[in-house]
């Protein structure tokens, strides 16, 4: 039985972290490290690794200095010794039987990866369970990485929510270490949204072979994760600059697809930092008028860009909000379009 490394990232976690290492020790599949790095917390997290510790020597414990979320894993993948690496938030738990049944899919396929679905929940017990659709055209194609970055058509059924888009979590699969560390894979630390998503368009160029399990084994806590982060101009110009060098050693897809993909990009890029803005903080005048006179950022909202986005949402109240945008009408936008969805 092989080793399997479950990195666990810690910051201000005492509310939830214990129900996550319970879910983690009590796994079928015994032979396991936890290593939790501690991102500088300053709640009660630390005590209550430290008392997990005295009762089961398979958590080992890092500490650091609060350098974020992708700092913390990537001291993870360093100081891990198992054949296989997994990641889970410290908020988050797993069904016992998760990584069992996920290595024994992985082995059994002889792939490098292995995904499952999730599930979300929130303190009012409200709760949803994805199913994406795409993964099966994946397992087949896997440098076939468009459901990871784009948007298409949803719909809810009772309590699932039935999408072709992939979210891009690390936390829902189980990763080969060795392709990991001989092709220096690691979490861009100077992202502090879609850091996964970027670790796992990496990883997967460099996949032969992928598996997916439609089971729910991760319980994924929604109000813990803050939609704040989009808000920040310098993490969507990074994310878009490492999706783009993603896109462009892509091996699958031709020039045509790859210039579609771009533009899709680079308007979602320009929508999420400039509606945020106007939604959302009564000072944004003076951010979008510094974003807007760098003409490169301007150049992300062209009418190819745009269709990229919504062709498969063709809605009219978006194409004024194209329309708007292009004439800088952002006080017009602010009346007239908040908390609206685009």
């Amino acid at each position: 039985m092989k080793k399997i490394s479950i990195i666990v990232p810690c910051y201000n976690a005492d509310k939830w972290i214990t129900e996550t290492l319970d879910s983690l020790l009590t796994q079928t599949y015994k032979n396991l490290e936890i290593i939790v790095v501690d991102d500088g917390s300053t709640d009660k997290s630390l005590g209550i690794v430290r008392d997990y510790i005295q009762k089961d020597n398979r958590i080992r414990l890092i500490q650091q200095v609060n350098s974020g979320v992708s700092a913390a894993r990537n001291s993870g993948i360093e100081n891990a010794t198992g054949e296989y690496i997994a990641f889970c938030d410290a908020d988050d738990y797993l069904d016992n039987e998760a990584y069992e049944q996920m290595i024994n899919m992985l082995e059994k396929d002889n792939a490098d990866i292995v995904f499952c679905e999730f599930e979300r929940f929130w303190p009012n017990e409200k709760k949803q369970k994805t199913i994406e659709t795409s993964f099966m055209d994946l397992c087949d194609k896997p440098s076939a990485i468009f459901p990871f970055w784009s948007s298409t058509p949803s719909k809810t059924i009772d309590n699932c929510l039935y999408t072709q888009d992939i979210h891009g979590s690390c936390c829902r699969s189980v990763f080969k270490r060795q392709l990991i560390l001989d092709n220096n894979i690691r979490f861009n630390i100077n992202l502090r949204f879609a850091e996964d998503q970027v670790f796992v368009l990496k990883y997967l160029s460099q996949c032969k072979k992928i598996s997916y399990m439609p089971n729910h084994f991760v319980h994924y806590r929604g109000h813990t994760k803050p939609w704040v982060y989009r808000n920040m101009y310098d993490n969507h110009m990074e994310l878009l600059k490492a999706q783009l060098g993603i896109l462009q050693v892509n091996t699958y897809y031709s020039d045509k697809q790859k210039k579609q993909i771009a533009g899709y990009l680079k308007c979602t890029t320009y929508f999420s930092i400039i509606l945020p803005e106007l939604m959302f903080k009564p000072d944004a005048d003076k951010a979008i008028k510094t974003y807007t006179k760098n003409k490169n950022f301007r150049k992300l909202l062209t009418t190819y860009n745009f269709i990229q986005k919504y062709k498969h949402k063709k809605e009219f109240n978006r194409i004024i909000l194209f329309i708007l945008l292009k004439l800088r009408c952002f006080k017009l936008i602010k009346k007239f379009w908040k908390n609206k969805k685009y």
